[in-house]
């Protein structure tokens, strides 16, 4: 018999905001405007006995009074599908596609962000199917399986626009051992296909091996790091090496207060033309706190290294910090004032810039 419905759940959401930006084009020559920015949201959740649906669309629509031309709009779609066949076995698929259009030399252009007349569409879809198993919840063999595919396409004339045009495959497993004391200890291997459909020479393949530890310490405080070894192989050019890291680390001394701590450092295709990997090292540290019922704050602050694995050896380096204080009228309507800085500096003088951003929204969710 087919299971019974358990419940289902509607989501509308509505949200403005207002803000200024100091530096639309995010490099020297600054240009202060205001922002004015609209969210639509419609979700839906359907859960029965093995089975849980939840999908959501939204569009974000973004003006810049700078310049009629200066807009930015975000089509969005994301779906989960969850299985549970046994209490010891989940299967999920995870959907999700973007569609960003841009009139702002923003984004892609960052090789040249003067060249501001073209204006840029980008769609990402993306699907991920995961298989997951251990013995037992509180000890015994843990196993982790993932296909994922992603499909990234610029329509553009721009040339650092065609050379991101890719398509991706990836395989990753995961094996190991969950022991009494919350503690997992595991090896991971990963391997991703990459096509670029304009840039032959761009075409890689992407393997990472690395050990992992994970320790869940209480419901509340957690911690997780891996490490081992990243190797890119092209068939046109030299195979690239190194280190790979990853660290994840969450800690409330309180149930209303939690610092969170995470960190990579991996290679990845480069958005730049002049190459094709780059080395990414990320730190960033977030603390959230709720003051009351009605009023919560949020503190992010993130440091980021970029090394172009090319000739000319660029470098850069992005520090950034956001605040935002949150504070929930009543059940449905909530509002948030937030600031957000970046700094970045390039060794080339390539893009160097500064930016602060400082808004107001208003939000507006309902649910079934």
């Amino acid at each position: 018999m087919f299971p019974i419905m358990a419940n289902a759940n509607i989501l509308i959401g509505f949200s403005g905001y207002y803000g200024h930006n100091n530096n639309l084009l995010r490099d020297n020559n600054s240009i202060s405007t205001h922002v004015q920015s609209l969210n639509i949201k419609l979700g839906f959740e359907q859960n029965w006995r093995l089975y849980q649906f939840n999908c959501a669309t939204s569009l974000t629509d973004t003006q810049y009074q700078s310049s009629e031309q200066d807009n930015t709009q975000l089509k969005q779609f994301q779906c989960l599908n969850e299985y549970n066949p046994t209490e010891n076995q989940n299967i999920s698929l995870n959907l999700s596609s973007q569609n960003y259009d841009e009139t702002r030399g923003t984004g892609i252009s960052r090789n040249n962000p003067n060249i501001l007349n073209q204006p840029d569409n980008l769609t990402d879809n993306h699907a991920k199917l995961t298989y997951q198993y251990q013995t037992s919840q509180s000890q015994g063999i843990k196993l982790g399986i993932a296909l994922g595919h992603q499909d990234k396409q610029y329509r553009s004339k721009r040339l650092i626009a065609l050379q991101n045009n890719r398509t991706q495959n990836e395989f990753d497993l995961s094996f190991g051992y969950l022991f009494q004391q919350n503690t997992y200890g595991f090896i991971r291997y990963s391997i991703a296909d990459n096509q670029f459909s304009d840039a032959p020479s761009r075409d890689n393949q992407d393997q990472i091996i690395a050990l992992g530890l994970s320790w869940q310490a209480s419901a509340m405080t957690s911690f997780k790091a891996e490490a081992g070894q990243q190797n890119k192989s092209y068939q046109q050019s030299a195979d690239t090496q190194s280190e790979y890291w990853s660290l994840s680390a969450s800690w409330s001394p309180k149930t209303y207060s939690t610092f969170t701590l995470s960190s990579f450092n991996r290679q990845q295709s480069s958005l730049l033309t002049d190459s094709n990997t780059q080395q990414n090292q990320t730190i960033s540290l977030n603390w959230q706190h709720q003051w009351s019922s009605q009023l919560s704050s949020r503190v992010l602050l993130s440091t980021q290294k970029i090394e172009q694995l090319a000739v000319n050896n660029r470098q850069e380096q992005k520090d950034s910090a956001g605040i935002g204080l949150n504070y929930k009228i009543n059940s449905i309507l909530s509002s948030e004032l937030n600031w957000q800085y970046e700094k970045n500096q390039d060794n080339l003088n390539q893009l160097d810039y500064q930016q602060q951003i400082i808004g107001l929204s208003l939000k507006v969710e309902w649910a079934s």
